[in-house]
């Protein structure tokens, strides 16, 4: 006959123990992962959302911006659970102010679209044009090799990331987006509050920061610069700061000026001289 051993209730405590300290090593790995996975993810829905806002711009012949709310926007009222803020993007028609200058009068959300979040981990620091020789004082810089568009392919030149958006805080954990520099930038503004977001007021002339789509095709106020980074934004106001990240998990994208294309920039890091 045989004879069936039961576990004892130490082995049973010893082997839980033994799984809650492998779970321990693992769930943090898996985490930064995930983080890591997000921002190549957000990088390809926002190229695609650009790439489609160019088209639309073309067919229908009219200024098509595509809206990415940074520290200036008034998010709608009635949504107060989701924050919008250097996490989402939506392809709105507008039209160019008077007096020009990089500003845009918002007309309508473009049929059919809606606020699109990036996935848990991925932020858009930046959508700018500060280009390849950004001036940022004395303060410590991400060297970035930039392999230019050029008749000779293996021309490198020096790009300097405008790190205004990591003018703050501790190491590479906890840095301040609320203030960032948002000049250089095609911003777009309601002419009468709520038109935007119910419940918000994005009336004032400051803008939010867009890029937009000429019916030519061709990008308003130059090439632009979007970054996205791993972390998140926890604040719902400002100073927004991004936490839990590795700033070095950057996706830079240049959208042409002249063509509207989207290419991805490869990028090396250093120190500050």
């Amino acid at each position: 006959m045989k004879i069936c051993r039961q576990f004892t209730l130490i082995e049973i405590l010893l082997v839980v123990a033994i799984m809650v300290v492998i779970m321990g090593f693992t769930v943090p790995a898996f985490s930064r992962i995930t983080r890591g996975n997000a921002v190549d993810v957000a990088s390809r829905m926002v190229s695609s959302q650009l790439a489609m806002a160019r088209a639309e711009a073309v067919s229908k012949r009219q200024y098509i911006a595509v809206v990415m709310p940074g520290a200036r926007f008034a998010p709608p009222s009635s949504d107060s659970t989701s924050s919008f803020h250097f996490t989402s993007f939506r392809s709105a028609i507008v039209e160019e102010a008077p007096g020009g200058s990089g500003k845009f009068i918002f007309k309508k959300w473009f049929p059919g679209t809606e606020w699109t979040f990036l996935p848990n981990g991925a932020v858009i620091a930046e959508a700018d044009e500060d280009g390849e020789a950004t001036s940022i004082g004395a303060g410590d810089y991400i060297e970035c090799k930039v392999t230019m568009e050029a008749t000779n392919p293996e021309v490198v030149k020096e790009r300097e990331v405008n790190i205004d958006w990591l003018a703050a805080g501790s190491g590479l954990q906890l840095n301040e987006l609320g203030r960032a520099r948002e000049d250089g930038l095609s911003v777009v503004y309601e002419e009468t509050a709520e038109e935007m977001c119910p419940g918000g007021d994005n009336t004032n002339t400051d803008g939010i920061r867009c890029i937009v789509f000429k019916p030519n095709g061709r990008i308003a106020g130059g090439s632009k610069y979007v970054t996205i980074v791993e972390g998140v934004v926890p604040a719902t106001s400002a100073p927004f700061i991004l936490t839990n990240g590795n700033i070095f998990n950057m996706r830079l994208m240049r959208v042409n000026q002249f063509t509207g294309k989207v290419v991805f920039i490869e990028t090396s890091y250093g120190e500050a001289p």
